[in-house]
């Protein structure tokens, strides 16, 4: 700690969100994000297979993009602890090679939201007509 001509301490050691809980989080959301990939490891992973497993299983389904969904949460907390390592070393690499992460991370996170609304489509309209909306929003006819 430094103490400055204005009287303010500054803590120059300190970081967000700390060793200990980036350390956690680099261990948990990984280990999430493979359980939950594992759980529907038996389907394809084109959207028609995942929906036709969604109206087969659907809650082993719902469990598996929920530990992938804690799992991307969880990974937060370590990509800023990584920020801050790479950093010391080299700012501008830490600064892009972060904003690109979270960016990528949580851009994944509004993925998942889609996916969740193409579910209940199968829930309540049926797996023809959710895999064909899901089908035309990517301009494919299936």
């Amino acid at each position: 700690m430094t103490k400055h001509t204005d009287g303010e301490i500054k803590n120059h050691d300190f970081w967000f969100p700390g060793r200990c809980v980036g350390g956690f989080s680099l261990i948990l959301g990984p280990v999430f994000l493979f359980i939950g990939q594992l759980l529907r490891i038996d389907y394809d992973f084109f959207f028609t297979s995942q929906l036709a497993a969604f109206q087969e299983e659907p809650t082993r389904m719902a469990i598996s993009y929920g530990f992938v969904n804690a799992g991307l949460i969880c990974l937060w907390p370590g990509i800023l602890t990584l920020v801050r390592l790479i950093g010391v070393k080299c700012l501008r690499l830490a600064l892009w090679g972060g904003i690109l992460t979270m960016l990528g991370l949580f851009s994944r996170m509004y993925h998942a939201g889609v996916d969740n609304l193409s579910y209940w489509l199968v829930q309540f309209q049926g797996l023809d007509i959710a895999t064909k909306a899901v089908g035309d929003s990517y301009a494919y006819n299936y």
